[in-house]
């Protein structure tokens, strides 16, 4: 009877234990929820009012703190002159149209300088103006290192 003992005494833990670990699962799945009191409470923040100030001031080092060598003054220039820009007068330009060899695909560009009618390619420079890109719509001129977008007209 000394095994038949042993067997009924394992086989109540096995069951005690499983019982307790259903009962944990159980409780988990089914957990009580706790009535919430709402709780009356008066609260105000008043942040009390920083009146001191920090206050510093910098001052010149005469020594480099690196090279331990002593620094010079810069003198600062007072008389900078600016330039002032003058206004730039243009020569009457208008772009007159477009002429396209098909053979080639070359462009030709027609353009009146001061009521002057004039023939240009991209690059070719005339009396001081030269013709920098163009379409059909409007070409990009310089004159004197001055750019200008003229539009064609109508």
């Amino acid at each position: 009877m000394n095994n038949k003992l042993k067997t009924y005494v394992l086989l109540i833990i096995v069951i005690g234990v499983w019982g307790l670990i259903g009962f944990k699962v159980w409780s988990n799945f089914n957990p009580d929820i706790p009535e919430a009191k709402a709780k009356n409470l008066n609260v105000s923040f008043s942040p009390k009012a920083n009146v001191k100030i920090d206050s510093f001031s910098i001052q010149e080092t005469k020594r480099d703190p690196f090279l331990g060598t002593i620094t010079k003054k810069l003198e600062k220039k007072a008389n900078t002159k600016i330039k002032k820009s003058v206004p730039f007068n243009w020569i009457p330009i208008s772009y007159q149209g477009i002429i396209t060899n098909q053979g080639s695909k070359q462009q030709i560009f027609i353009i009146n300088i001061n009521g002057q009618q004039l023939l240009f390619k991209k690059g070719q420079t005339i009396n001081e103006v030269s013709l920098i890109q163009g379409n059909a719509k409007q070409i990009t001129v310089r004159y004197k290192n001055r750019q200008k977008r003229i539009d064609i007209q109508k």
